[in-house]
């Protein structure tokens, strides 16, 4: 999205070069600046996802370690008769 408003700043500035409308150069500038803002804030989304994303991979790995940890300590527990409460 914000290519397309960069491209059409663009054009908007060399048409005001052209007929010698600052105005439009001006609204062109400003256009451009808008779409390198929409890909700056692009960018940050998808590096905000990627980061929970990888939070989430991490969270299901520690909680499937930590079943497995809970699972062997029963097993063992089982195996010489014992009953343990876990907290």
């Amino acid at each position: 999205m914000g290519a397309f408003e960069e491209a059409k700043g663009k054009v908007k500035q060399a048409v005001g070069d052209l007929t010698d409308d600052n105005d439009l150069h001006k609204e062109g500038r400003a256009q451009e600046a808008k779409g390198e803002h929409e890909d700056a804030e692009d960018k940050a989304r998808a590096e905000a996802a990627t980061r929970a994303q990888g939070r989430r991979i991490r969270a299901a790995a520690a909680l499937g370690r930590a079943v497995a940890s809970l699972d062997a300590a029963g097993a063992s527990n089982s195996r010489a008769g014992r009953v343990t409460a876990v907290r």
